[in-house]
């Protein structure tokens, strides 16, 4: 039995905690509702945070337009049936004489899920009958109005719904909105939308439903991005935005966070390059570099290859070619002929892969590049040449690989694209006369900004990339990598504007034998399915000790049974 004081300590402590409860409760309840209202506001807003600077048209002098009187507004549509806007904002609109509008597709306010997806929404026609309302409320009123869809789109953060998803689906979903927008008013343009972020390329929707590109100068959404190098200076970011977009032949709209407007600086760099544009036109900015091809370049003989220095499996029947690595000191001291001849006793073909660093000096040499464009390394290459060019063996060439990296393992990673591009195709076009027996090799790891530093059609016969299973060094747990044909679906996606076979010169795996094996017959069905393949080289070894920091390196190693079961599912003629 509770006696009377402690009666009334409880009755006071349970009504104190009732009506603390009580306000926290109505406090949250205010903030869902107002959070439910915020999302439930369809919204019609002038964009304060992006300047328009100005258009810019490779095709037209001066190379950029400081265009006049240029709203810049963001529509703020959910796919709830009620729309609210208010008629303030639809006058601004009328009193510019030229309008961007960038649409934010805000999704359902009580749901969060797959469901939520802004592309399958999009596709699902959700957002139509809005789309038709504003159209005859607001588009309808100016003839000089442009549409931006799904804005920087490629930068890997979550600031917007339709971030950190899949290339396709945004096309899939651009391409409806324009079907859509244009059945109703033909007069629309529509402005592609990227950053100018590195991949942006995956998100291309297409030439027939592009009128105008866009990138966006010290974007905030892009400074969100930890994990790339920022660039050093303005004319260092048009440069690079530049550079990124030059597959596309359509004006870019520069737009410009609002706390770094610089005009005339802006003005002056975009002047500047364009002047580069037209003196490296033939080599990395003319539309013949990646233009589709009318020779067939792929093999009817798929290439099984191993990179094995310890030779456990090299003497396989089903091995055709083997692969080097070699820097500039061992093509001075003689060891890359040695290498090569060895590969050839064998009856073997060779992947020559040339790390253009640490000559007989033994020193990295941190301007590689620029040198080998000074000619520092010409009798270095000459040599290279006179090896591969003694033997009626095929020798696949590929040189200064993994170059798009942002990290610096090897001194020609994260460098200038464009002195990377004219790197390459120096040390490429460097014989007078080319070997017949050499296959050029363009060799990018595979990561984003791979299509940065391709070098053009006329110096490349096969792409490679590398497919690893782990995604990063962080991971140890060899449950956790991706599979060979996930690996190989968003990596291949990556160049699909450049028509060429591929020869994957590196993959491996990590693990138990027995999940090795599993993890191969996924990469023999993927490879069964993608004929534009032509030939794969398996890592068999363990990483260069110390690459991979604090963890131990991985150990990509086989053995012949699994090596074995990996080519009965190999459907291919080899």
């Amino acid at each position: 039995m509770l006696n009377a004081k402690t009666k009334v300590n409880l009755s006071i402590f349970l009504t104190a905690s009732f009506l603390i409860l009580s306000v926290i409760f109505i406090s949250m309840k205010k903030n869902t509702i107002d959070w439910y209202l915020k999302m439930a506001k369809d919204e019609l807003v002038i964009n304060e945070n992006e300047i328009l600077i100005g258009i810019s048209n490779r095709k037209i002098t001066p190379p950029l337009d400081t265009v006049s009187n240029f709203s810049h507004f963001v529509f703020k549509i959910n796919t709830d049936k009620s729309f609210r806007f208010n008629n303030s904002d639809i006058e601004k609109i009328e009193e510019a004489e030229n309008v961007l509008i960038s649409f934010d597709f805000m999704g359902n306010r009580f749901f969060n899920n797959l469901h939520n997806n802004p592309y399958i929404q999009i596709i699902n026609g959700l957002y139509d009958k809005k789309l038709e309302y504003i159209n005859q409320t607001i588009l309808l009123k100016n003839k000089n109005i442009y549409i931006r869809l799904m804005p920087e789109m490629e930068i890997p953060v979550n600031k917007y719904r339709w971030q950190n998803l899949s290339g396709e689906h945004y096309i899939d979903s651009y391409r409806y909105l324009f079907v859509k927008l244009k059945n109703l008013n033909p007069d629309l343009k529509f402005v592609w939308g990227p950053d100018g972020f590195m991949g942006a390329e995956e998100y291309y929707p297409g030439k027939d439903v592009v009128d105008l590109m866009s990138i966006t100068l010290n974007s905030e959404t892009e400074n969100q991005v930890n994990w790339y190098p920022t660039y050093p200076d303005m004319k260092n970011e048009i440069h690079r935005k530049f550079h990124r977009l030059r597959f596309f032949n359509h004006p870019i709209i520069i737009l410009s966070n609002k706390k770094t407007i610089y005009r005339f600086e802006v003005f002056n760099y975009v002047n500047a390059e364009f002047d580069s544009i037209t003196k490296y036109r033939d080599v990395a900015y003319n539309e013949y570099l990646w233009a589709k091809l009318d020779k067939d370049l792929k093999n009817d003989k798929f290439v099984m290859g191993l990179y094995d220095p310890n030779q456990a499996l090299t003497n396989e029947p089903v091995i055709s070619v083997e692969h080097i690595f070699v820097d500039f000191g061992q093509v001075q001291s003689g060891e890359s002929t040695r290498l090569l001849q060895e590969v050839f006793s064998r009856n073997h073909d060779a992947i020559l892969t040339v790390e253009p660093w640490r000559d007989l000096t033994g020193v990295p040499d941190s301007t590689v590049l620029q040198n080998i464009l000074f000619g520092k390394y010409d009798s270095i290459i000459q040599k290279v040449y006179a090896d591969i060019s003694q033997t009626t063996r095929t020798v696949y060439l590929r040189f200064a690989h993994e170059m798009e990296i942002p990290i610096t393992r090897y001194s020609w990673q994260s460098q200038d694209p464009l002195i990377y591009i004219r790197a390459f195709r120096y040390f490429m076009n460097f014989p007078q006369q080319f070997p017949q027996n050499v296959k050029r090799i363009w060799g990018p790891a595979g990561d984003r900004s791979s299509p940065d530093f391709y070098p053009g059609n006329d110096v490349v016969d096969y792409i490679s990339f590398a497919i690893y299973g782990l995604p990063d060094k962080n991971i140890t747990d060899h449950k956790k990598q991706y599979s060979f044909s996930k690996i190989f679906k968003f990596k291949s996606w990556r160049f699909r504007f450049f028509d060429k076979p591929v020869f994957i010169t590196e993959f491996g795996v990590k693990g138990p034998e027995d999940y090795k094996t599993v993890w191969l017959e996924d990469a023999a069905e993927t490879l069964n399915k993608n004929p534009q393949v032509i030939g794969i080289n398996y890592f068999n070894m363990s990483d260069t000790p110390g690459a991979w920091g604090d963890i131990k390196e991985p150990d990509w190693s086989i053995n012949s049974s699994s090596l074995h079961r990996f080519m009965e599912k190999l459907e291919r003629d080899n």
